[in-house]
């Protein structure tokens, strides 16, 4: 099983790189990297600035479909690794819960992805994949269909609406916090 950590994005509603943002005295990747830490030893991060992250010691990929979003960080990891199962965690995501991912490892049985919905929203990029999507996803950027919802009607795809205890309300809305703006960055930094 791999952690894949997207970081291909550009920033631009931030206005700089996000996954340098500090976060409790860490730059935002690494917060990321730590809770994959504890999922798995086999990390790779996805990003097409490699020289930007020095201080990392996962393996750095860049896509091999240029500009082409998450579904291009997926095909690179898959593309690059012989696992199974890739679980995807985005840069931007500093407050994520290995909790929740091992409910969608313990949930993925028959399933070719495991997609988890909050607050009535399918979270694609905190999702699970299994190798057996690779020729899909690699035919939908080859075509330009670059919709991660467009997988899911391809292959048998589990929807996780429910998240049992211990994990609370808070530890769901912390992990699907994406930090876009500025002043989401501001107002997590305060607290």
């Amino acid at each position: 099983m791999q952690c894949v950590v997207l970081a291909g994005g550009k920033s631009r509603r931030m206005g700089r790189n996000k996954a340098l943002l500090p976060i409790k005295g860490e730059p935002m990747i690494q917060r990321v990297i730590h809770t994959c830490q504890k999922l798995s030893n086999n990390i790779v991060v996805v990003s097409n600035d490699p020289n930007t992250y020095p201080f990392l010691k996962q393996k750095i990929i860049s896509d091999r479909f240029p500009n082409k979003g998450p579904l291009a960080g997926l095909e690179s990891a898959m593309y690059h690794s012989d696992d199974d199962w890739f679980i995807l965690a985005p840069c931007d995501s500093p407050f994520l819960s290995h909790e929740v991912f091992n409910q969608l490892l313990s949930d993925r049985s028959r399933s070719d992805i495991v997609i988890p919905v909050f607050n009535g929203k399918e979270q694609p990029l905190h999702g699970l994949y299994h190798r057996s999507c690779y020729e899909t996803i690699r035919n939908q950027l080859e075509n330009d269909s670059l919709r991660m919802r467009d997988l899911f009607d391809k292959h048998n795809t589990k929807f996780i609406h429910q998240f049992h205890p211990p994990i609370s309300n808070q530890i769901l809305e912390n992990h699907f916090t994406n930090l876009n703006h500025p002043e989401e960055y501001e107002n997590w930094v305060k607290e």
